[in-house]
């Protein structure tokens, strides 16, 4: 099994072999981790009865929701149980199941699959797009081994994310964290994405865990340097058209905005509605973007004729799950997060600074996952693209797979 989850690794970042059905793209890494799921379920052949009994209360919630609402196509409720489902097996019992994989070797498969994506990146900005073409149009965008430039922008934020974590929390490889930083943080800047939200946010989380574990004029006068350059960062990025179209909220109802901040607020209130018909428990897997809804964003991207772009997905994992889920289960998915941000944190306390290898490992790959989880609930809404996998995945099995020995 470990090597099944080791080859889902391996196919993680390229999401030039999805495979597209009617209006979905599925990669390849989650139909690896579908048989991973499943395995979970019937772990060592025998039937874990209490995760099964949750699937069937879960698969009977979406069934009545689907006979008593019935906006979402069937197909679209097939396809949202399987992978939610899959999703929901990794998630509740990968940490009990999964104990015997080797941290440092999912490691260096991230950090070698970042190192190679970046390459094959900077090659396609140099050479195929070329820097004076770069950005005319809206497609001349790197995207490397990716679907998107925002898919790219999301993985390789997320590692310089990591990397910034393993500076601070570890003394190990400190050069290499620096090399690799500078040269992901770098890459997410050419893809022109939003994910610099995401890393803004994953720095800042970070940064207060680690303020929190001791406070010390060092360490404040540390964030202080950092927290100003990053301020330095937005300011000049805010000096980007690319970038302050999609974040100015002034002028919106007239017209004069981005299709892409269109999209997300439109997703918006979407999600608005969803909860006013069903609040509890949702309108129903699939259902985004089937059912009636007032948006003057809506209105203004088919004035453009954009009005079917993110339509069925709300430009937001978390607007889409709670249109699709109810705020019963947003609440559920959200007390979970911040239990595992207290596990990491508690972790952090228990082997502080300390020389063991999985210390380091830990740190560096549930922080990639943490950002990745961040990014697809900001704007990344597919339930079947190796980006939420990967981040379920190692949120998951992390931080209690490896414990101090005592």
């Amino acid at each position: 099994m470990n090597y099944l989850v080791y080859t889902g690794l391996l196919f993680f970042p390229l999401q030039f072999l999805s495979i597209n059905v009617a209006t979905s793209t599925y990669d390849i890494t989650n139909f690896i981790f579908l048989i991973v799921g499943f395995y979970l379920l019937f772990y060592q052949f025998k039937i874990n009865i209490n995760l099964l009994i949750i699937l069937l209360i879960f698969t009977l919630l979406q069934i009545i929701i689907y006979l008593m609402v019935g906006v979402a196509p069937f197909g679209r409720l097939i396809s949202g149980l399987v992978w939610i489902g899959c999703l929901l097996l990794i998630l509740t019992n990968g940490n009990k199941n999964l104990e015997q994989l080797d941290l440092k070797i999912i490691r260096n498969i991230i950090i070698g699959l970042l190192f190679l994506t970046s390459i094959i990146l900077w090659f396609e900005f140099f050479f195929i797009i070329t820097p004076e073409k770069f950005n005319t149009e809206r497609l001349l965008r790197p995207k490397g081994t990716f679907g998107e430039p925002s898919y790219a922008s999301l993985v390789f934020y997320s590692g310089a994310a990591a990397c910034y974590a393993s500076l601070i929390f570890s003394t190990q490889k400190k050069i290499i964290y620096i090399i690799l930083f500078a040269i992901l943080f770098v890459s997410g800047l050419i893809t022109l994405g939003m994910h610099i939200v995401t890393f803004l946010v994953t720095v800042s989380i970070i940064s207060f865990m680690w303020l929190s574990l001791n406070i010390s004029l060092k360490r404040i006068l540390l964030v202080f340097i950092i927290a100003v350059l990053l301020f330095y960062l937005i300011s000049n990025l805010m000096n980007v058209e690319h970038f302050s179209t999609r974040i100015n909220f002034i002028g919106i109802e007239g017209g004069n905005t981005n299709g892409s901040l269109l999209s997300w607020l439109r997703g918006f209130d979407q999600m608005k509605q969803s909860i006013i018909n069903s609040p509890v428990f949702g309108m129903g897997l699939g259902s985004t973007g089937e059912f009636p809804f007032e948006s003057v964003y809506g209105d203004l991207l088919e004035k453009h004729g954009l009005m079917e772009l993110t339509l069925h997905d709300a430009f937001s994992l978390a607007f889409r799950f709670i249109i699709e889920l109810g705020l019963f289960h947003f609440l559920l998915l959200t007390i979970f997060m911040i239990y595992k941000l207290k596990t990491f944190r508690d972790y952090l306390i228990q082997f502080n600074e300390s020389n063991e290898a999985n210390y380091t490992n830990t740190i560096f790959l549930l922080t990639f996952a943490i950002s990745l989880f961040i990014g697809s609930m900001i704007k990344e809404p597919n339930y079947a693209r190796s980006t939420i996998f990967i981040s379920i995945f190692l949120i998951a099995v992390l931080p209690l797979t490896h414990k101090k020995d005592e």
